[in-house]
């Protein structure tokens, strides 16, 4: 753990700043276990509670958030598609996997849905290339009227 915050003297300093200067420092959440007087550490308690400030402080999104918003966003995908069984059943994997805490990365793929959604509104056959070229030739021209929007804008 020292090595990761960079020695024992910078993972001092950060204790020390947890427990003076945080919300659960000064609610007991966080409990530093001082073997001396503020130079060394024997243990660190750390409530579940005080996660979500732990991450704000070092600017990293918190884990059961995001696994919130990742099945919020599922959801929303699965609501577009209707009736198409096979395309709710992947899904529900994929909702399944999420809820019982494991890590999916196809969740945070949303061309990977806007894709897998636009193969419900297929009514005739078509190529794979064709598909994807107007798919993605949809999406850059999208992308190509913002910029040029924004471009006008200045």
């Amino acid at each position: 753990m020292m090595e990761f915050v960079g020695g024992r003297r910078k993972l001092i300093d950060q204790a020390r700043f947890i427990e003076n200067n945080t919300q659960a420092g000064h609610d007991g959440k966080i409990r530093i276990s001082w073997i001396q007087v503020n130079s060394d550490i024997k243990k660190i308690d750390c409530d579940v509670s005080s996660i979500p400030e732990l991450c704000r402080l070092e600017g990293v999104e918190d884990s059961r958030a995001k696994q919130l918003r990742l099945i919020e966003s599922v959801k929303q995908w699965k609501s577009e598609v209707g009736d198409c069984d096979w395309i709710c059943r992947y899904y529900d994997d994929i909702l399944g996997r999420l809820e019982a805490g494991k890590s999916v990365t196809e969740a945070e793929e949303d061309m990977r849905f806007k894709c897998i959604n636009a193969i419900t509104r297929i009514k005739a056959p078509v190529w794979e290339r064709v598909f994807l070229v107007q798919r993605f030739l949809k999406i850059q021209r999208n992308l190509k009227n913002a910029i040029d929007k924004r471009w006008y804008q200045f």
